[in-house]
């Protein structure tokens, strides 16, 4: 079962979003989606933690 979520994000956000997705052919409901399992995922948020660590 699936439920409706109304996501508000600022505009840069949006439009971040929207260039992802034209750039590889993604939906947005997918890029939702693929975030949530890196936030679900132990090793795959250790490897964005660390991408984003500045040194």
């Amino acid at each position: 079962m699936s439920k409706r979520l109304d996501l508000r994000l600022p505009n840069e956000d949006i439009a971040l979003l929207e260039a992802y997705c034209q750039a590889t052919g993604a939906t947005k409901t997918g890029t939702v989606r693929m975030l949530l399992q890196i936030l679900k995922n132990e090793h795959l948020l250790a490897i964005v933690r660390k991408t984003l660590t500045v040194d």
